[in-house]
């Protein structure tokens, strides 16, 4: 996870600049051409001598970061909580080792350029990177708990809950879809993050993909495979709507406190192969709300879960849906705090509270163009299940 930065200390986010090319449109949510922006080289490869260069000299450096404790990892890095001892502020840092695998360094430069260009209340706050030991280190605003998390210590979440969620949530996809013509691509509970401010934020970057450097669609698997629309898992084309579609698997998992394929399976079948999924998602009917949600819930799922993603409505017309505005506000601050007491509290490591990252000497021979070149031809991991 990852409570934010002081209010005086608001440094800007490195400026990631890649290599001109010819100009690709890309498609916006409403079905216009969008301009692109500056992307690749002719040869489809960003610059990344020029983002190393510009993470040298991020205003975040690694000698001012003191490690509390790991947070957790994924496919691609780990997480950890440090305090930004300058400013006395909490950050989540990400680490991302560009030698563990060469497919990850697309997933980095995307997940640098996404987060550089964000600014809004509904994606969680870049606050500066730098490289070092073979890895990018992400200064990241610090939440205090994933709805995975919540839902983990909460069950199933009421309708009003689930009401608040979606609308930050909504408005965050919006902005990714419509500004910056981006699909998340791995939108899950695990991915939405909460802060005892009440704030909810999406995260984690490190899937998404920039269609100003593509076509219309595109043809690469990446993400969790629980969540992914019948077009994905079955190796279609895919666009923003797909990001619906796990937008409404998403809700309705936090609403049955069950993966909805699995609500109504024996205990015997709570885990699904590769194969099953594919079955279930792209063969079986789409799951529905139990009989108890109301009309509205219903509704907004049915609609998110269509399987012809040109009947799924946009993430911008989802924000009108009756359903966003069925319930009176809560006090999501008051919740998020209740659900947190619920949790375990997390223990530092013995040898890891306290220590400072200490900054190590740059090797040029540790990032080649070449290493670039083939992380980008090469054919992105497939996730694994949360």
């Amino acid at each position: 996870m990852m409570g934010g930065m002081r209010s005086g200390f608001k440094p800007e986010p490195i400026s990631i600049s890649l290599v001109a090319s010819p100009q690709i449109d890309s498609p916006s949510p409403d079905g216009a051409a969008a301009p692109a922006r500056a992307a690749a080289a002719p040869s489809g490869v960003p610059d990344f001598d020029r983002l190393r260069r510009a993470l040298g000299h991020s205003e975040i450096q690694p000698s001012q970061l003191q490690l509390l404790h790991h947070i957790g990892h994924g496919s691609s890095g780990v997480v950890q909580k440090v305090l930004h001892v300058p400013s006395s502020s909490v950050l989540a840092l990400k680490v991302i080792p560009v030698e563990a695998d060469e497919a990850v360094l697309k997933g980095i430069l995307l997940e640098l350029q996404t987060l550089h260009e964000s600014r809004h209340d509904a994606i969680v706050s870049f606050y500066g990177a730098f490289y070092r030991e073979g890895a990018v280190h992400l200064a990241l605003q610090y939440m205090d708990a994933s709805l995975l998390d919540i839902g983990r210590a909460e069950g199933a979440l009421r309708e009003p809950v689930l009401c608040a969620i979606a609308q930050p949530v909504l408005c965050g996809l919006a902005y990714l879809h419509r500004e910056l013509h981006v699909i998340h691509r791995d939108i899950k509970p695990s991915n939405l993050l909460v802060d005892t401010t009440g704030a909810i934020k999406i995260a984690d970057f490190g899937v998404s993909g920039n269609l100003a450097h593509t076509l219309a669609k595109c043809a690469t698997w990446v993400g969790t495979v629980h969540y992914m629309s019948p077009e994905r898992i079955s190796g279609g084309s895919y666009s923003y709507d797909s990001d619906v579609w796990s937008f409404g698997i998403t809700l309705l998992e936090l609403g049955i406190a069950a993966f909805p394929y699995l609500h109504d399976a024996p205990a015997s079948a709570q885990r699904l192969s590769f194969w099953d999924l594919l079955d279930f998602i792209v063969e079986s009917p789409p799951p529905t709300p139990p009989a108890h949600f109301s009309p509205p819930f219903h509704q907004l799922i049915t609609s998110c879960l269509q399987k012809q993603p040109a009947a799924r409505p946009s993430s911008s017309q989802l924000l009108s849906h009756p359903f966003v505005s069925l319930h009176a506000p809560i006090d999501t601050a008051a919740w998020v705090q209740a659900a947190l007491a619920k949790l375990p509290p997390a223990a530092p490591p013995a040898d890891a509270a306290g220590s400072t990252i200490a900054p190590q000497p740059r090797h040029d021979a540790d990032v080649t163009m070449e290493d670039v070149v083939a992380a980008l031809g090469a054919t992105p991991l497939l996730a694994p299940p949360r």
